[in-house]
């Protein structure tokens, strides 16, 4: 999926885009949040009006296709480019981001064979760390 200009975020982080809808993405923008440095990412669903203006040009199969990050410049990192993004942001993650910037083709392959199974990891996560990480995050 890679990246593309999006437009600049506001101050406080990268945007982080995720579906809401998705129980165990929700689950995985929870750890992100805790594991973070404070300020790193602004957390945004996929469906709201923040995601509307900064995912414009995106339609609707490529903007639930995965995650996305927009970057303070206004880049769009997309599926393993995110992931990418997000682990160079997470503590202990330069190594792991490297890895996965060194491998995009694998990155990217890795990526989709796991987002095209969101169901299935989603009956590995318990309802009840989907029920907090909501509410943690501040999804219904």
């Amino acid at each position: 999926m890679g990246e593309a200009s999006s437009g600049a975020t506001a101050s406080g982080g990268a945007r982080l885009f995720y579906d809401s809808a998705c129980g165990v993405c929700v689950w995985i923008i929870a750890l992100v949040a805790r594991r973070a440095p404070r300020g790193a990412f602004v957390l945004a669903p996929l469906d709201g009006p923040v995601a509307d203006a900064a995912l414009a040009g995106l339609d609707r199969e490529a903007r639930y296709a995965s995650w996305h990050v927009v970057d303070e410049a206004g880049r769009l990192h997309s599926g393993g480019a995110a992931l990418a993004f997000v682990a160079a942001r997470m503590p202990g993650g330069r190594a792991v981001a490297a890895l996965l910037r060194a491998t995009p083709r694998l990155t990217e392959r890795g990526y989709v064979l796991a987002a095209r199974r969101r169901g299935v990891w989603s009956r590995l996560v318990p309802s009840r760390a989907v029920a907090r990480a909501r509410a943690e995050v501040g999804v219904r």
